[in-house]
């Protein structure tokens, strides 16, 4: 285990890092900002991810259907999300371009269409169906995964 004592990373930025069971004790964390795969976040002694989620899920009730074990309301957020892509692709054809721009060093959106459809490829076509066919050519992955670029 890597340890860091008297470190100061102010300002530092963490993308695409494993933090897998890390500990941060006796730090000064103000104005931090966590965006990721966060689960069993404990913060001075308390499990904050059920009031994340919550918090998460008051704005977007969408996240609780897709989650729910009841086909009806999978089905019923399913709508809900293509009615809110339709929405959000209505708004990009009223500005031509903008599907290409990145904002705060993230993807556009055309690249984060390009990562769904290597998603779909490595969960849903290797995992679940068990193919071992070539990636689609069009698929994005992060720049962490080994062999990207084949």
């Amino acid at each position: 285990m890597k340890r860091d004592v008297d470190e100061d990373l102010k300002g530092a930025e963490f993308r695409e890092c494993n933090l897998k069971n890390t500990r941060l004790i006796g730090v000064v964390m103000q104005g931090a900002v966590i965006d990721g795969l966060v689960t069993n976040l404990v913060v001075n002694g308390v499990e904050v991810m059920e009031n994340v989620e919550a918090e998460l899920d008051r704005p977007h009730p969408v996240r609780r259907l897709i989650r729910s074990d009841d086909l009806a309301d999978v089905r019923r957020g399913w709508r809900q999300l293509r009615t809110g892509w339709a929405a959000t692709v209505a708004r990009m054809r009223q500005s031509p371009g903008i599907e290409h721009e990145r904002v705060n060093d993230e993807w556009s959106a055309v690249q984060t269409l390009r990562h769904l459809v290597f998603v779909h490829d490595s969960w849903f076509r290797r995992c679940c169906l068990g193919s071992t066919d070539r990636f689609t050519p069009m698929g994005l992955g992060i720049d962490s995964v080994p062999g990207r670029e084949e």
